[in-house]
């Protein structure tokens, strides 16, 4: 199920990121028995101009990708254990 998913998500992305990414454990990841769900807060830095509005963020994959949106979170996927 999310595999297709991801999959579409990251190839719609590539060569957005350039940047390594962070995943802070206790904010992002949720356990779910066998399963871990990735979810990102939304917060960005955009190249020298500093951090980006989470809302601008939120409005700009509303627009794109409107299914990981989850809450006030973004969900990435999930991974097997």
């Amino acid at each position: 199920m999310y595999g297709d998913a991801n999959s579409e998500l990251f190839s719609s992305m590539h060569g957005i990121i350039t940047a390594p990414v962070i995943v802070v454990v206790e904010d992002n990841l949720v356990a779910n028995g066998n399963k871990i769900d990735f979810y990102h807060h939304g917060k960005i830095a955009v190249g020298n101009m500093g951090s980006g509005k989470v809302d601008e963020l939120r409005i700009f994959v509303a627009d794109r990708y409107p299914k990981i949106i989850q809450g006030n979170k973004f969900y990435l996927g999930t991974v097997q254990c």
